[in-house]
């Protein structure tokens, strides 16, 4: 395998602990490393697993080498919060009820408008 490969392998490793901590096997994950066009010189390695939780973003991880990227897995695994990500997802779904209730009431308002002024022409 290349020095990349095994790189990759290590990442992932350490990814895993961070799913497994979390207790979400059910998560998908990538690990990647990559070279962009606006700065050709640069090899970023990159780690993202599936938001934990509806409303919660996808875990991202970005480095300039692995052995960085693999310290800030492993920093992660050791504080992530699960009982934090549980009460941010609840929170987030909240937050969407409420924007949901308020889209309906706005719509209510404006239907009713519109019956008010028919009936203003019709009078």
């Amino acid at each position: 395998m290349s020095e990349t490969g095994q790189e990759l392998r290590k990442i992932e490793k350490a990814f895993v602990k961070l799913r497994n901590n979390i207790k979400r096997s059910d998560m998908d994950y990538i690990v990647q490393v990559s070279i962009n066009s606006t700065d050709p010189d640069t090899v970023i390695y990159a780690a993202q697993m599936t938001a934990p939780a509806n409303g919660l973003a996808p875990i991202r991880l970005l480095a300039s080498t692995a052995e960085e990227l693999i310290a800030k897995l492993k920093v992660a695994t050791k504080n992530i919060d699960e009982k934090a990500i549980e009460i941010a997802y609840h929170k987030a779904q909240m937050e969407s009820c409420d924007r949901t209730k308020l889209g309906h009431e706005e719509r209510i308002a404006e239907l009713e408008a519109e019956d008010e002024e028919e009936e203003a022409k019709t009078e």
